[in-house]
């Protein structure tokens, strides 16, 4: 049964031993204590199985072989018994009130809220804000254009219900490493998203970063998936348009029946 106040925290981590205590440490800590905090672990070969086996309170799931992130999410998703989900990397932090926050921001129709981020280094040191806030406003307010340009949302420290992401089939697995800005898109066909001005998370910027060391290969599908977002987005906005256009003719046909009566 899903907890409709319980927001379920899914960190996917691999080999982030030298991260993630500080990452954990940032979920146990939130002034928000209505949490379950869910670590899927995907093969990793440092330290980190080590560490998760010495926690308490923490859901770890220990992937047989590796799966990629795109894969885990979607198994931390339906393995979480909250309404709500966050989605954190295994190397980034959340400010203690972050989720409390956060939560304030969810009404009936909101299915997704996001913030900005902060980038830090590898040592914790703050580098800069990853978005201008009026900027983020701004575009949030004609999300769908945006989105069939680049991806203006950051994923990190975001909240979405559980519902809703299920209801499309979570990320498209056929992007390994990748699937949100997919996602958004499928969210606003459902649903409205915020942006919420109050928080912020902090993102990591290191050499070991999951996007600093993919391969040609994978740079290729990044290309691919970009397309993929683009089109989409493209062709819901042709459809939203298609269908206001529709209602428009309706509203007028309707008015002018009842004149004529």
């Amino acid at each position: 049964m899903v907890n409709k106040s319980l927001v379920s925290i899914i960190i996917p981590t691999y080999n982030s031993g030298e991260y993630l205590k500080e990452t954990v440490e940032s979920c146990v800590n939130q002034t928000y204590k209505d949490l379950e905090i869910i670590v899927v672990d995907d093969c990793s070969t440092d330290g980190t199985i080590k560490y998760l086996r010495s926690l308490d309170n923490i859901k770890v799931f220990e992937r047989d072989e590796n799966q990629g992130i795109s894969r885990n999410v979607n198994f931390g998703v339906k393995n979480a018994a909250g309404k709500y989900i966050l989605l954190l990397g295994h190397d980034d932090i959340l400010p203690c009130k972050h989720i409390e926050l956060m939560m304030k921001e969810f009404e009936q129709d909101t299915g997704l809220v996001h913030c900005n981020a902060l980038k830090i280094d590898a040592d914790g040191k703050i580098l800069n804000l990853a978005r201008k806030p009026s900027e983020q406003l701004k575009k949030n307010k004609k999300a769908l254009q945006q989105l069939s340009v680049d991806n203006f949302i950051s994923s990190c420290g975001l909240i979405f219900k559980k519902d809703i992401f299920l209801s499309f089939g979570g990320w498209d697995e056929k992007y390994k490493l990748y699937g949100e800005w997919l996602s958004y898109i499928k969210f606003l066909q459902i649903s409205e998203i915020k942006f919420c001005q109050t928080s912020h998370a902090y993102y990591r910027v290191h050499k070991k970063s999951t996007m600093k060391m993919i391969n040609k290969d994978q740079k290729l599908a990044i290309s691919d998936y970009k397309k993929t977002c683009r089109d989409l987005a493209y062709d819901c906005l042709k459809n939203d348009e298609k269908n206001l256009l529709l209602n428009l003719k309706r509203g007028l046909r309707v008015a002018k029946e009842n004149f004529n009566n």
